[in-house]
């Protein structure tokens, strides 16, 4: 493993959903290096994307963001570019998600958007997104959706068999219909790993839109062991998420550092079988259990891909009339 020589220690400060690194293995780095790290946590990406194109950005050595808009905000303000000199752990990684991440990120963790259900809620599997749009009985009122500025259309239109990346705007009306006809069953806009986190065993969430990994937090935050995860019939999203390190004097030996260590395939490896996400690093997932190679949510089968999208950019227009949707859309 290489550690950069420690002069006087650093503080490398991280911003990033929640539970998506491990406490032991950052405890890890603190004591062999003597470097401090320090994660805060976003819960939605719009407020994401707002902070990484502010001043607060230069508060942060590393930015967790999806590889479609790094590539996005890369081109509104310059941003680190790494190289395999300054993290040579980066040829770890598969070459099709270095490639998805660009050389304005490494590749962190990829996977699907899909459903989470309480199975000990639901009276009959949940399958569709049509389920999740207008929910059974059961669930109504304990509905949690995420608003984000493409996720959240995305999804509308794929329930309604419609090109997730659409610009027209009819699309965009059915889409928004689809989104205000689910508001009277939501408990609120909120990302399950986050509601959890808050309420704990009290939470009464019971149908969310989630992302591909999270079961395993979620049951911890909750208590709730009946949690289950899955990719609607009609398709899906696939992610990858990167490192992003948003300013060049931000990349200090200290940052590059932790990245070129959190990306040693025995550390990776330890990282994802504790969190439970599906990892871009090859080299880690040849040191893989059974267990984690066997779980359905991480590794997506044949069938799941054919009938899902890569994310596809999508002009500044549309961005726009998607954002004013999401300011459309009222909590109870």
């Amino acid at each position: 493993m290489i550690f950069s020589s420690v002069v006087c220690a650093e503080n490398i400060n991280i911003y990033t959903w929640e539970d998506y690194f491990s406490d032991e293995v950052i405890a890890e780095f603190e004591q062999k290096t003597g470097h401090k790290v320090t994660l805060t946590y976003y819960d939605s990406e719009p407020d994401r994307d707002a902070l990484l194109l502010s001043e607060k950005a230069k508060n942060f050595n590393i930015v967790l963001i999806d590889s479609l808009m790094l590539g996005i905000n890369s081109k509104k303000q310059p941003m680190y570019r790494f190289s395999e000199k300054s993290v040579p752990t980066i040829l770890n990684h598969n070459p099709k998600w270095r490639q998805a991440c660009g050389d304005v990120g490494v590749p962190y963790a990829k996977g699907t958007i899909g459903i989470a259900y309480r199975e000990s809620v639901s009276k009959t599997p949940i399958t569709s997104w049509t389920q999740f749009f207008k929910p059974p009985i059961e669930h109504q009122n304990r509905v949690l959706m995420i608003k984000d500025n493409l996720d959240t259309a995305a999804i509308a239109l794929i329930a309604n068999n419609l090109p997730p990346f659409s610009e027209n705007k009819d699309d965009l009306k059915v889409a928004f219909d689809t989104l205000k006809q689910q508001e009277p069953y939501l408990l609120g806009y909120q990302y399950l790993l986050t509601h959890t986190a808050i309420h704990q065993e009290k939470s009464q969430a019971s149908l969310a839109m989630v992302y591909g990994g999270d079961i395993a937090t979620i049951t911890k935050n909750s208590g709730q062991d009946d949690w289950k995860y899955v990719v609607p019939d009609e398709g899906t999203l696939f992610w990858v998420d990167c490192l992003a390190i948003p300013f060049e004097k931000n990349a200090t030996q200290a940052t590059l550092s932790f990245l070129n260590y959190i990306n040693e395939p025995q550390v990776a490896i330890r990282v994802v079988e504790e969190i439970l996400f599906s990892t871009t690093n090859d080299a880690a997932v040849a040191l893989g259990s059974e267990s984690y190679l066997s779980d359905p949510d991480l590794f997506i089968s044949p069938e799941i891909q054919a009938r899902s999208s890569f994310y596809q950019p999508i002009s500044n227009e549309s961005m726009l009339l998607r954002q004013r949707m999401n300011n459309l859309l009222k909590d109870k």
